[in-house]
């Protein structure tokens, strides 16, 4: 439930309902939120640009490390083969990790436009007037809620990361990664949709704690949107930030 003090008359925003939101977010972002589809675009286009030139510079040292590695260590005949075998084994792991920085740097470089995104989005979508967020407020706001989010995620992901990188046992902790990722990019979409309505911050707070499956349901979708080639990088960041509005909203969360 979205708060405990309200929990008998509100509905239950659930992993499933957060997700199956998703299609109506994408109809909505093509058919009327074209403009905010374009704003979010030039961000993922900035994005992508930076994350290739890190991952061409990357996938060069790392295929030199794997090659050096096996050749040395079990010979010349089948070091190109533990190569090709490993480069399996951590594929899920890289996959986790390269869309936990696309994540990690969409979000940076949407920095301030996010609250404006929010504010015209709510009014836009959902035909209400959306609260008008001072600067103290999101700055407040930004220290209060925020800043342990990030910094809590990263902490988790450093960990994770690291292992993930193992093989075969990285791939568990992949899996585990990405759903921590989808946690903390959920509750950021919902915690906008929250401080968007005007909710004060410790109320704010208590529904993050009581509303994780929503969030990871949000999240998740993000995930899995990012996985189709180059529509999805462009398209995941506007359809989960709509897609909460959208389930937060139809789940009658009140100010």
């Amino acid at each position: 439930m979205f708060s405990e003090t309200t929990k008998d008359k509100r509905s239950s925003a659930t992993f499933i309902s957060a997700l199956r939101t998703y299609p109506l977010a994408i109809k909505w972002l093509f058919a009327d939120g074209k403009k905010y589809l374009f704003h979010f675009g030039v961000i993922a286009l900035l994005v992508i640009l930076l994350l290739g030139f890190f991952a061409s510079q990357t996938s060069y040292w790392t295929s030199q490390w794997l090659s050096t590695f096996f050749s040395e260590s079990y010979g010349g005949e089948y070091g190109q083969y533990y190569t090709i075998l490993t480069g399996i084994l951590i594929f899920i792991p890289l996959i986790w990790i390269s869309t936990y920085l696309y994540k990690t740097l969409y979000l940076l470089f949407a920095g301030s436009y996010i609250n404006l995104f929010g504010e015209h989005i709510y009014s836009d979508l959902l035909k209400k007037p959306a609260a008008k967020i001072s600067f103290g407020s999101a700055l407040r706001s930004f220290w209060i809620i925020s800043i342990p989010i990030i910094f809590i995620e990263v902490i988790i992901t450093t960990l994770l990361g690291g292992i993930s990188l193992i093989p075969v046992i990285g791939i568990p902790a992949a899996i585990l990664g990405m759903i921590m990722s989808s946690y903390f990019w959920g509750a950021s979409m919902f915690d906008l949709y929250r401080e968007t309505s005007g909710v004060d911050i410790p109320t704010r707070k208590r529904d993050l704690k009581s509303n994780k499956m929503f969030s990871i349901g949000n999240g998740i979708g993000f995930f899995l949107l990012l996985l189709i080639p180059i529509a999805g990088l462009f398209i995941a960041p506007a359809a989960s930030f709509v897609a909460a509005f959208m389930a937060a909203d139809k789940a009658e969360i009140s100010r």
